[in-house]
């Protein structure tokens, strides 16, 4: 049979019912006394001491058992909370640099910021509405011509980006316009806004004339197409009509984007976007379940490791004062404590007037 494992309680209250229980027959009486001299170490001395000994042992074991299911869930979950752990330190370089990053580009480039902080998206859904009023007026004319409204709208759908692309440009003339302007105020940059060299150089050359040039013809081409089909499905003016509006969302789109535009704003809100993906990314590797898992078994075997381990910590100072109370109740033996401490050599000198 396997024997049935100790318990420190049990083993504690054992050794104090047993203590209650020991005397030494008096060799001698004494009213009160010190330890006899010739009396050094008792044998029940060694026996408390190595019951006490054995409580340590004991609690040790026990913790060792208590925390053992928590130290193999640990162990289990290691490997995975190293590398997950590896990533989340790889990843907090990521993070200081894109904080960095943006604190660098934010402290450069703030001054020059023209477009208010989150406004963009009401540029963006301007452009949208020009997009879908396109697409409404060239479908449903292109459906009561008696095409079919899949094909209808896909050609609407084309020539309305068409149109609001075109408008586009307004972003790089807007974007040019504040170069100028950048450039007049800063002639020469310093050595933080040399990091943005593109922001701070006057621009050259035509490219933006061409550019204007091909847009103006896109949005012509689509507003007159548009006019044509609008005349043959209904009166000519009519047509005149939806052609109008299809080169004014042209130049609508044209005017949104360059109301809209501002290379500076977008640079610092990239450079918050980016931090704050990079933020949250951390996070979430931060919070993996393998860390949290192992992270919590540790703790768990660690507590039940420290309670046991203080647990037997008491009980050895048990099983000492026990050892201490047999002793108090054998002063023949062991006297009534510990007897009085010699200086040099030699014992106490005696109080005057007595023997």
């Amino acid at each position: 049979m396997t024997p049935m494992p100790l318990d420190p309680l049990v083993v504690a209250e054992d050794a104090e019912d047993a203590a209650s229980r020991v005397t030494i027959p008096h060799a001698e009486q004494a009213l009160v006394f010190a330890r006899p001299e010739g009396i050094g170490h008792l044998w029940v001395e060694d026996e408390y001491d190595e019951l006490q000994e054995e409580q340590r042992h004991l609690w040790s074991a026990s913790a060792e058992g208590a925390a053992r299911s928590a130290g193999i869930e640990a162990a289990k979950l290691q490997g995975t909370a190293t590398e997950a752990g590896a990533l989340v330190s790889a990843n907090r370089a990521v993070v200081d640099h894109a904080r960095e990053r943006m604190l660098r580009t934010s402290t450069v480039l703030s001054p020059f910021r023209r477009r208010a902080r989150d406004t963009k998206v009401w540029y963006q859904l301007g452009k949208a509405g020009l997009l879908c009023g396109d697409v409404a007026g060239f479908g449903t004319a292109a459906i009561w011509l008696g095409e079919l409204p899949v094909i209808a709208i896909s050609l609407a759908a084309s020539a309305a980006v068409a149109t609001v692309a075109a408008g586009l440009i307004g972003v790089d003339v807007r974007d040019r316009e504040q170069r100028r302007q950048r450039h007049r105020a800063v002639s020469e940059p310093s050595e933080a806004q040399q990091e943005f060299p593109h922001l701070f150089i006057e621009p050259t050359g035509g490219a933006v004339k061409r550019m204007l040039a091909v847009a103006a013809g896109t949005a012509g081409v689509i507003g007159i197409g548009i006019a044509a089909l609008r005349s043959a499905v209904d009166d000519p003016f009519i047509g005149i009509v939806f052609g109008g509006i299809a080169l004014a969302v042209a130049g609508g789109s044209f005017l949104i984007s360059y109301a809209g535009a501002d290379e500076v704003a977008d640079l610092l809100d990239h450079a918050e976007a980016d931090y704050d993906r990079a933020a949250s990314k951390h996070l979430t590797l931060s919070a993996h379940p393998a860390l949290q898992a192992a992270a919590g078994a540790d703790a768990e075997a660690d507590s039940l490791m420290l309670e046991h381990l203080t647990r037997g910590e008491a009980a050895e100072r048990r099983i000492r004062a026990l050892k201490w109370g047999i002793l108090r109740r054998n002063p023949s033996h062991a006297g009534h404590g510990p007897g009085a401490a010699r200086i040099g050599g030699q014992t106490p000198r005696r109080e005057e007037g007595r023997p």
